[in-house]
Parts: structure tokens; sequence; C-alpha cells
């Protein structure tokens, strides 16, 4: 897994060498979170399986952001609420953790393994993100949408934003900005597909 990390920061690096706009500072950004959906351009569909309206609109916001930002792949998410072939399922709910949102699944091993079942599992937790304004949930949305589509956390600073940065005020205050999926982000999802 290791030298699979190593690799994926090698390419993400030389990326960013030669698009030059695309990527500034380390590749951390770019490590692979266990787990990808197969294929060099997966069009992913979700359900909402039982979300209320707030968190609908965030997550629609949030795979807006990400299709408008990385416009080659010709988006990756479609709502499919037949659920058949459902890639991604969204929830939200009173959970007794502390986190504000989850991407849940499996894989096999090692980085860069499919997800088994071709499943990812995001939810919103309205016990501790129930006080959020509309930026801070779609922001939360699109971190978990990161997750699902492979990123793991970043540890990049405010020279670097990144929507995939791992300490709560930092992630969704992002220094300021939030027109999120940023550059480093977007390098990733480049890196792993």
């Amino acid at each position: 897994m290791r030298k699979q990390i190593a690799v994926s920061i090698l390419v993400g690096t030389l990326v960013g060498l030669v698009g030059g706009a695309l990527v500034a500072g380390p590749g951390d950004a770019w490590v692979l979170n266990g787990c990808k959906f197969p294929g060099s351009n997966p069009q992913l569909e979700y359900k909402f399986v039982s979300v209320g309206s707030t968190w609908t609109d965030a997550f629609n916001a949030g795979q807006q952001k990400w299709d408008t930002k990385t416009p080659g792949y010709g988006g990756w998410f479609t709502e499919n609420a037949s659920g058949t072939d459902t890639e991604i399922y969204v929830y939200d709910a009173n959970y007794s953790e502390t986190w504000w949102g989850l991407a849940e699944g499996g894989c096999d091993s090692g980085g860069g393994q499919p997800w088994y079942n071709d499943k990812v599992n995001i939810k919103f937790n309205l016990s501790t993100a129930g006080s959020m304004n509309t930026t801070e949930r779609r922001l939360v949305a699109i971190h978990e949408m990161g997750h699902g589509l492979g990123l793991a956390h970043s540890s990049l600073g405010c020279s670097d934003p990144v929507v995939m940065r791992s300490d709560p005020t930092y992630a969704y205050d992002n220094c300021g900005t939030s027109d999120a999926p940023y550059a480093n982000d977007v390098a990733g999802v480049d890196v792993l597909y």
C-alpha cells in the first residue's frame, strides 16, 4: 500500500508540474483513501434513502460543484430514485457520534482498490450539524463526496486550500473561501481517475 501511495503522490506531483496552475504544494491531498470506483470515468448514481430537504439540497449543491469543477469527466453524480444499480446511498439521522458527515463502505485491501459491491454510504449527522448554515452543509457534502471518490484527508494549509482537510474548523471555513472543491481536490481526482 505504501508503494502505491508513493506512486500516486509522484504521479500527482508530475501532473502538478505539467499542469502548472493545477497544483501548488505537496500532494498529500492526492493520497488514496483505500477505495475508489473502478474505471477512468465512472458515472455514479446516488439515492436519497432517508434525507430531509436540508441535506438533500446540500448534497445536490455539492454534486453540482464536483461536476462543474471536473468538467472533463462529463459529470460524476446522477440521482437514481429507483435504487437499481446505485453506487452511493445518502442518509441523515441523529447519530451519537461527534462527526458531521461520514463516508463509509469497504474495500478488499490497499490503496486504489475498488469499493466492494460498488457501494458507498454517505451519512449526515443531524445531532452535530444542525446549526450549520447552507455553505457549511454544502462543504460537508463536498468533503464526503470526495471520500466517496477515493480522496483521503489532507493536511494542506491556507496557501493551498483543500476541502479534504480533516480539521473541522478549517475544513468548513476553508480560510475564508468556500468555492470547493479546490485545485488540489480536483488534482487528486485527476490522479485517481
